[in-house]
């Protein structure tokens, strides 16, 4: 049951038509990285926002690049010391998995912590020499993406306690273990009260916007800072109905 908040972010065996598989490294290359952008960049227009634009693919990296990871870690599993992704167009769609070996362990937040440090680290440096743009946006969009991971496997009772052990240790803590490296995604993510039915009586709350609005004029995520707290409560309804919530 746990694997089914990340399946449609694992990649195992061969690759849906149209994926190559990338090594992280290859990907985040100078002239990889930069054709990747250009790329991604057309779909928007000719005069669009090239830094939102960044932007907006690092949310796509990063919804590749956490969840298989995440899941390794709260079951127990080795994190691959190179990830691999599957990539389509240019646009990360996917994370790797070996083929599993052994029984599951124990919840590691060291772990994932040293994927934060290692390979996303090193993302974030790629993108910012590459588009410009802070750091803490980046940051602000992986945070984001695990904090909503985290949610999930809160509200499974299988991985709740340790989920939660997860929040605490990397979301929310100043530092990572186990040597005490300043935590990027430290209070990135915020809660604010909501009444939409399926909430747990509080929803996400960047502290950094993604930038979505300078490429689509008015368009903000339900948990973007800027949003109206109505406009936010309409689009938590509007996910729920389709069971996006």
């Amino acid at each position: 049951m746990t694997e089914d908040v990340v399946v449609p972010y694992l990649r195992s065996g061969s690759l849906p038509s149209g994926e190559e598989e990338l090594g992280l490294r290859t990907l985040l290359a100078p002239g990889e990285l930069a054709a990747a952008l250009d790329r991604y960049s057309v779909k928007w227009g000719a005069d669009a926002c090239r830094q939102a634009s960044a932007s907006l693919w690092s949310k796509s990296l990063f919804a590749a690049l956490l969840p298989g990871p995440t899941w390794l870690a709260l079951t127990g599993r080795a994190i691959p010391a190179e990830p691999k992704l599957a990539v389509a167009g240019g646009v990360p769609e996917g994370f790797v998995v070996p083929a599993p070996s052994g029984p599951c362990g124990d919840p590691d937040a060291t772990s994932l912590a040293a994927f934060l440090i290692g390979p996303v680290t090193g993302s974030v440096a790629a993108l910012v020499s590459a588009s410009g743009l802070a750091p803490r946006v980046f940051w602000s969009n992986a945070a984001s993406m695990l904090a909503w991971l985290i949610e999930r496997f809160e509200a499974i009772p299988e991985t709740a306690e340790a989920a939660r052990g997860f929040r605490a240790a990397i979301l929310n803590a100043g530092s990572l273990p186990p040597h005490g490296v300043v935590n990027p995604m430290a209070n990135l993510i915020g809660y604010v009260p909501t009444a939409v039915p399926g909430y747990p009586g509080v929803t996400r709350r960047r502290r950094v916007c993604c930038l979505w609005d300078r490429l689509e004029a008015d368009q903000l995520c339900a948990s973007c800072p800027k949003i109206d707290p109505a406009d936010r409560e309409a689009q938590l309804l509007a996910a729920m109905s389709v069971g996006k919530g």
